[in-house]
């Protein structure tokens, strides 16, 4: 399982200064990676800023080097979560909850643009069913056996690996046929009512056979509650509605 999230806090004295802090070098980033949520404040505690980040240093230089506001920074919140879609989760929840001076993006609360954003409808994507791909999907679900049984088949396939192999650190030995036959984590899958096989599963309902950004935000924050959540394709099947490749 995933570690959960952690808060730490900064208060450097930023005014005028050089941010000096860790800088991830060499890194091949995807979106499975850690991500940090940062919250900039001033010295009143006024939230001036959220977003979120893999390379916290630079991205806080960006900030210096760009921001009229930034000479304002006082303390920095930062706050990780094991994934990029658990990081966006947690941005848009706070933009949109503690409405940041300056973020725009998402924002609801302050100002005419942001009055004008909130005014535009969200996007929303036709999800149709998986099993006669005709009619509009009422669910999303995914099958609480496969879900529970996923750890312990995963241990099986690494253990015959061992001894196949006489080695369980080097994967070098381990050929393309032995990475092909690796348990696919169980996948959430789009049904109508009348496609809906029987078993026992999670159901997210789907209005209308439409999904919005909202509701994959709503989503995944209760999906991530869940002890299992790690062991599903939703970060996959998120991606896919959304149109974007990991």
């Amino acid at each position: 399982m995933r570690p959960a999230s952690h808060r730490v806090s900064v208060s450097p004295p930023y005014r005028g200064e050089t941010v000096r802090l860790p800088v991830l070098m060499g890194l091949v980033m995807t979106p499975e990676m850690p991500h940090v949520l940062y919250r900039i404040r001033d010295a009143t505690g006024a939230l001036l800023y959220v977003g979120i980040t893999m390379n916290i240093a630079a991205r806080l230089e960006a900030h210096r080097a760009g921001k009229a506001w930034f000479g304002d920074v006082a303390k920095i919140d930062v706050e990780t979560f094991p994934s990029r879609l658990e990081a966006l989760t947690a941005e848009r929840v706070a933009i949109q909850t503690e409405d940041p001076i300056h973020n725009v993006q998402h924002a609801v609360h302050r100002g005419s643009v942001k009055s004008r954003r909130a005014t535009v409808p969200e996007p929303a994507f036709l999800v149709r069913c998986h099993g006669c791909e005709n009619r509009p999907a009422t669910s999303i679900s995914v099958y609480l056996d496969a879900v529970f049984e996923y750890p312990s088949a995963m241990a099986a396939y690494e253990d015959a690996l061992c001894v196949k192999n006489g080695d369980c650190h080097g994967l070098a030995l381990w050929s393309s046929s032995d990475l092909h036959n690796q348990p696919d984590l169980p996948i959430w899958q789009p049904f109508c009512d009348a496609c809906h096989p029987g078993g026992r599963r999670y159901d997210m309902a789907v209005k209308g056979g439409h999904v919005s950004y909202l509701d994959l935000l709503k989503w995944s924050a209760h999906l991530a509650e869940k002890d299992w959540f790690h062991n599903t394709d939703w970060s996959q099947l998120v991606y896919s509605l959304m149109g974007d490749n990991p």
